[in-house]
């Protein structure tokens, strides 16, 4: 067996933060004349058990977003309504899919929490309903007419 000449390289020493220095990057600023663009631009959460139902005007068009890793990646919609109280972000979900398909920048829309439905696995599904106010709606597909009772 041969024996090595040069010792193993040793694991680089790990360099101790710099004291008093902080986070050097936050004191960088935008020029003047520009604006930041941030999350909170858009819409803060809704929190749909506080306040269930949400009204207001779609600010902006439906954005997409990519969300989830490996098999569970996905496109996911966000729509952004301006009410009195700010403006909130709501996520599609299959109960919204048609919600989010006719909704637009400027409408006047309704987004409602129903609570929970029990579907057997470990979380229940979120129910939601949306709507969009009757002068706001596309002229090609009138709203449906609610039926009398039969007589």
């Amino acid at each position: 067996m041969a024996t090595r000449k040069t010792p193993a390289r040793k694991t680089a020493a790990k360099s101790a933060p710099v004291k008093g220095k902080g986070n050097k990057w936050a004191s960088v600023q935008l020029p003047d004349g520009f604006k930041a663009i941030t999350a909170g631009e858009y819409g803060e959460p809704w929190d749909y058990e506080t306040n269930p139902v949400l009204t207001g005007i779609v600010a902006g068009p439906v954005r997409e977003m990519e969300v989830g890793k490996g098999r569970d990646k996905r496109m996911a919609r966000i729509m952004t309504i301006e009410t009195d109280d700010g403006r909130f972000d709501v996520w599609d979900s299959a109960a919204l899919r048609a919600f989010f398909d006719k909704a637009d920048e400027g409408m006047t829309v309704s987004v409602a929490f129903q609570g929970y439905r029990d579907t057997g696995k470990a979380s229940p599904m979120k129910v939601f309903v949306g709507a969009i106010a009757e002068d706001d709606l596309p002229e090609d597909k009138p709203a449906r007419k609610t039926s009398k009772a039969r007589r």
